[in-house]
C-alpha cells in the first residue's frame, strides 16, 4: 500500500473519530442540560410546594379567629388559591410510591372547604359550629405539614441532594444517597392515620371514597385475564408483563411492569385504569395537533362512546390532555379520562381514567327549566358571550346540576367559563381560561 494511501485512510479515520466525538460530546451536553433544566424544575416545585403550604398554615391560623363574613371570605380565596399552587407544586415532585395520597388528599380537601365556605358567605350564611371545628383540624394538620416541608428542605440543602437522582439511586443500592422520596417518609407517616374524611368535596376525597360505578356490578377477572388485557392496553406481549403488587381499596386493580411502564386493570370489567411510561423524552418532533389525533385514536380504541376535549397542556415533552365524557350534546365534567402523548414518538406514554371509572353512569336526561335566553341575563355585562353548551358539572354539595356552559370573554380579553344552573338560574361556577404557549388551563 502507497504512503499517500496510507495517508489518506488515517486522515479518513482521524476524521470518523473526530465526528463521533463531537456527536458523543454533544450528545452528553444535550443530556447534562436536559438533568440541569430538570433538577431546576424539581428545586421549583420543592419551593413552591413549601411557600404555599406555608401560606396555607397561616391562612387557617387566621382563619380561626376571624369574626366578619368579608374576612373569612377573603381568607377562603386565599386558600383555594394556595392548596392549587401546592397540589401542582407536589404533582410534579419525582415521589413514585402512594405514601403520600393522604396529603395530596388532606391539600384537596383543603381547598373543597374553603370553595364550600365562600359559597356559603356570598349568598349571606354564616360559618355553621361544625365549619368552625373543620377549620381547626385543618389548621392542626397543616401546622404538622408546613414544619415538616420546612425540614425537609432544609436537609435537602444542608446535605446537597439531587432530586432528579432519585431514580438512579433505586437503580444504585452502594449509594449514599437515599432516595428523593424517602426524604417524605416521616411526612407520610404523620399523614398515615389522618381521618379519611374531614371535609367531603366532589373535587377531593370523595372521588375515592365512593363505590366505582362501572366496576361494582362487573364480573371479577384472573391475573392471567388482567394480563391478557393489559398486554392489549399496550401493544405488547403478554410474556413481558410482570405482576406486582395490587392495589385494594374502591378501585382495586391489578398491576403489572413491563421496562419502564407500570400499568392497572381493575379486577372487576377488567376495565383500563392508568399506565404510565416513564421514559425520558428529549425533543419535540410532533405538532400539537397530531398529538391531539394520536390521544383521541387511543381512547377510541378502548370507549365507542364520545368525548369533548377540555383542556391540554405540555410539559416535559409530553403533551396530556383531559377529555369529559359528551353524550346528546352535554358535557359530563364528573367523567374524566387523561391521556398523555410523547410529543417526539407519538406513543402514548400515560393513561388515567380513575375518574371516569368512578363517576360514569347511566344517567337520566335533564330538562332545562329556563332557556339559554334567560340564563345567559345572568352573566355579568363586563363579559361578552362567544358560545355556549350544556354541561353536567359536580359541586361542593354532592349534586350534578344541569347547567348552560357560556364561554365568554372579559374586559382584559381574557376567556371565562360562566356556568348557570339550568334549574334555578344560580350561577354555579366562573373559571378564568389560562392560555399559555405550553396549553389552555382553568382557575
Amino acid at each position: 500500500m502507497s504512503t499517500k494511501r496510507i495517508v489518506q485512510i488515517s486522515s479518513a479515520i482521524i476524521t470518523i473519530i473526530f465526528i463521533l466525538s463531537a456527536f458523543t460530546w454533544i450528545g452528553y451536553a444535550q443530556a447534562t442540560s436536559y438533568r440541569t433544566d430538570l433538577e431546576y424544575t424539581y428545586r421549583r416545585a420543592l419551593n413552591d410546594l413549601n411557600t404555599h403550604v406555608n401560606d396555607m398554615n397561616i391562612t387557617l391560623t387566621k382563619a380561626n379567629y376571624a369574626n366578619t363574613s368579608s374576612q373569612q371570605n377573603g381568607m377562603a380565596g386565599k386558600l383555594i388559591k394556595s392548596t392549587s399552587g401546592a397540589k401542582a407544586a407536589l404533582a410534579v415532585l419525582p415521589i413514585g410510591n402512594d405514601s403520600l395520597n393522604n396529603v395530596n388528599k388532606f391539600i384537596a380537601q383543603v381547598g373543597d372547604f374553603a370553595s364550600s365556605v365562600s359559597s356559603k358567605l356570598s349568598v349571606g350564611e354564616a360559618l355553621s359550629d361544625e365549619d368552625k371545628k373543620i377549620l381547626q383540624q385543618f389548621s392542626q394538620y397543616c401546622n404538622i405539614l408546613a414544619g415538616n416541608l420546612n425540614e425537609i428542605q432544609e436537609n435537602i440543602a444542608e446535605q446537597e441532594v439531587v432530586i432528579g437522582q432519585s431514580e438512579e439511586m433505586l437503580q444504585n443500592l452502594e449509594s449514599k444517597q437515599p432516595p428523593f422520596e424517602d426524604y417524605f417518609l416521616s411526612t407520610a407517616e404523620e399523614f398515615a392515620n389522618y381521618p379519611a374524611l374531614i371535609y367531603d368535596g366532589p373535587f377531593s376525597d370523595h372521588m375515592t371514597q365512593k363505590t366505582s360505578e362501572m366496576t361494582s356490578k362487573a364480573q371479577t377477572i384472573s391475573v392471567d385475564e388482567a394480563k391478557q388485557m393489559a398486554a392489549q392496553y399496550l401493544y405488547v406481549d403478554p410474556n413481558t408483563l410482570t405482576h406486582t403488587n395490587d392495589t385494594e381499596g374502591n378501585l382495586p386493580t391489578y398491576n403489572f411492569n413491563t421496562e419502564s411502564t407500570r400499568i392497572s386493570v381493575t379486577k372487576q370489567g377488567g376495565y383500563l385504569s392508568s399506565f404510565m411510561n416513564a421514559r425520558p423524552i428529549d425533543t419535540i418532533t410532533l405538532q400539537l395537533e397530531e398529538a391531539k389525533q394520536r390521544a383521541k385514536q387511543y381512547l377510541s380504541s378502548i370507549y365507542q362512546e364520545e368525548f369533548a376535549e377540555t383542556y391540554y397542556v405540555i410539559y416535559n415533552n409530553i403533551c396530556t390532555i383531559q377529555y369529559a365524557y359528551s353524550k346528546d350534546h352535554v358535557v359530563y365534567y364528573s367523567d374524566l379520562i387523561k391521556v398523555s402523548v410523547a410529543m417526539d414518538t407519538g406513543k402514548i406514554v400515560e393513561y388515567h381514567a380513575n375518574h371516569f371509572l368512578m363517576n360514569h353512569k347511566d344517567r337520566q336526561v335533564q330538562t332545562p327549566v329556563i332557556s339559554e335566553l334567560s340564563a345567559s341575563q345572568q352573566v355579568s355585562d363586563n363579559l361578552t358571550i362567544e358560545s355556549a353548551r350544556m354541561a353536567v358539572i359536580p359541586t361542593t354539595r354532592d349534586e350534578e346540576p344541569l347547567c348552560y356552559e357560556f364561554l365568554c370573554r372579559g374586559q382584559n380579553n381574557e376567556q371565562v367559563l360562566v356556568y348557570i344552573n339550568s334549574e334555578t338560574g344560580m350561577e354555579e361556577q366562573i373559571l378564568i381560561l389560562i392560555e399559555t404557549d405550553n396549553g389552555t388551563l382553568t382557575q
